[in-house]
């Protein structure tokens, strides 16, 4: 199992009625990289606010990358096929929020479509165990007055 703690976290300012205020978090993601099956890869970022999982796909191959965002909130099974020729089959299972973090096992399966042959796979899986952002929150509307304020105090 690995354990992960949730990655970076960036300060944001906000001003309002003439004050600076900062602690506002944005929460990076934690990232895992499956190795490459005839040139073809995954990248797997995944961050978790209150008890949802949001997964960013990115698949690497000689054609270039795609990337996709998926919401996971229980144990689930998809494919996605960004290209005509290769498919992902990705399967949470143990999906799990308690205690402030967030557990869940990711198998992820590569195919590529070989002529003649079909479709051939292979499987990577890896635990997850990260810590939960709930402390994530939204700035308020920043009006004129405001943003004049924020930008003379960042010259």
């Amino acid at each position: 199992m690995t354990t992960v703690n949730s990655a970076q976290f960036n300060k944001l300012t906000a001003v309002q009625n003439g004050k600076s205020y900062q602690g506002f978090d944005a929460s990076g993601s934690v990232q895992w990289c499956t190795p490459t099956f005839h040139k073809f890869g995954l990248c797997i970022g995944a961050t978790a606010v209150d008890g949802e999982l949001a997964l960013v796909l990115a698949a690497k191959s000689p054609f270039g990358t795609h990337s996709k965002t998926f919401k996971v909130t229980k144990d689930v099974n998809f494919d996605w096929s960004p290209f005509p020729v290769v498919k992902f089959v990705l399967e949470v299972d143990n999906f799990k929020s308690s205690g402030g973090y967030l557990s869940y096992k990711l198998t992820v399966k590569i195919g590529v479509r070989v002529p003649v042959l079909g479709w051939k796979y292979v499987s990577y899986d890896k635990d997850f165990h990260i810590k939960e952002n709930t402390s994530l929150e939204a700035v308020p509307e920043v009006s004129d007055s405001d943003l004049s304020m924020l930008m003379a105090m960042s010259n």
